[in-house]
C-alpha cells in the first residue's frame, strides 16, 4: 500500500512462495498409498485394500521431485533485491520466512523451508514403509522397490535443472543435496522407524 514500508512486501510473497504446502501432503499421500474402504463382515466378498497403481504413484513423486528444482525455488533476483530488512517499528514475526542472514530475507533460508517440506512428505517413515511393503505384496504391481524410489529422490536433487553459470542455482542443488542427507540421517539413527527403512 501507499506509504508502507517495502519490507512489508515480504508478508505478501511469504504465502504465495509456499503457496504449494498444503497440495505436496495431498499429492503425497498417493506414495504408497491404498485404496480401501470401511467393510463390515457380510454375506459378498470383501473388496480388501489395494495400492494406488504404479502410474499414479509415479504421477505422484515426479510431481513432488519438481518443487526441489532450483528454478523452482528460486525468485528473480529483482525481488529478493526489492525488499530491504524490516523498517524500524516492524520487526520479524512467524508472517516472514527465518532468516540466517541476521536482516533481510534469505533465499537459501527460504528454499530450505520448502525443499524441507516436499522432503518431510516424500521421506515419511510410515510411507517410506509402505512403498517397501507394496513392492513385497504386490509383485505384479510393477511398484518401486524402496531402493528404487530412493535412488529417484537422489538422482533428482542430484541431477537438478540447475543453471551451471547460475550461482544460485548451483547453491540451491547443493542445499538440496545437504537437506537430503540430514533427513535420511535422520531416519538411519530413528529406533521408531521400520528396520527396512532404517538400512
Amino acid at each position: 500500500a501507499p506509504n508502507q514500508p517495502l519490507s512489508e512486501l515480504e508478508k505478501v510473497l511469504t504465502p504465495v512462495y509456499l503457496m504449494h504446502r498444503y497440495q505436496v501432503e495431498a499429492v503425497a499421500k498417493s506414495i504408497g498409498g491404498y485404496y480401501y474402504t470401511y467393510e463390515m463382515k457380510g454375506g459378498y466378498p470383501a473388496a480388501g485394500i489395494k495400492p494406488v497403481n504404479a502410474d499414479k504413484q509415479t504421477a505422484a513423486t515426479e510431481a513432488l521431485l519438481q518443487t526441489l528444482q532450483p528454478n523452482n525455488l528460486s525468485l528473480p533476483a529483482s525481488i529478493y533485491r526489492l525488499i530491504p530488512p524490516p523498517a524500524m517499528g516492524y520487526g520479524r514475526d512467524r508472517e516472514l520466512f527465518k532468516t540466517k542472514t541476521g536482516g533481510g530475507m534469505d533465499p537459501l533460508a527460504m528454499a530450505e523451508l520448502s525443499v524441507d517440506n516436499t522432503l518431510r512428505f516424500l521421506l515419511h517413515p510410515n510411507r517410506l514403509a509402505r512403498v517397501h511393503e507394496q513392492s513385497l505384496l504386490y509383485p505384479d504391481a510393477e511398484l518401486p522397490s524402496l531402493t528404487a524410489y530412493l535412488d529417484k529422490i537422489t538422482a533428482a536433487t542430484s541431477d537438478t535443472e540447475a543453471d551451471a553459470d547460475d550461482q544460485l542455482s548451483t547453491a540451491l542443488t547443493a542445499l538440496n543435496q545437504r537437506r537430503l542427507a540430514a533427513h535420511l540421517i535422520n531416519l538411519a539413527v530413528d529406533k521408531e522407524v521400520s528396520e527396512a527403512v532404517r538400512v
